[in-house]
């Protein structure tokens, strides 16, 4: 999730250039600002798995990035320009719901 979002942070540069370096910097720094929760989970999720995982999850951004940055090759015709993170907690002991909200579009 924080790859991705990090990713989309500026997506145009990755998009027309897939630099595979500066992925490869996003992966490197998300997995380093998470160090201490992986390391936690070490045994369970190597650093190498995490990479790995992280790798494959590229691959599916940059499928995402070809269906909506080009707003002519998709059938709804959208276009992605912006990112827009947003996480609330929430807990309303009127309606019973406690829990966060992530939304990122």
């Amino acid at each position: 999730h924080l790859i991705f979002q990090r990713i989309l942070e500026n997506p145009a540069d990755l998009y027309y250039d897939k630099n595979e370096t500066k992925i490869e910097k996003i992966i490197h720094s998300s997995i380093q600002d998470q160090l201490v929760s992986l390391y936690l989970v070490r045994d369970q999720h190597p650093e190498s798995k995490v990479l790995e995982d992280s790798r494959r999850g590229v691959e599916m951004i940059h499928k995402w990035l070809d269906t909506f940055q080009k707003q002519s090759n998709n059938h709804l015709d959208l276009k992605f320009i912006s990112q827009i993170a947003a996480e609330q907690e929430i807990h309303s002991t009127i309606f019973g719901v406690k829990g966060k909200i992530d939304s990122t579009c």
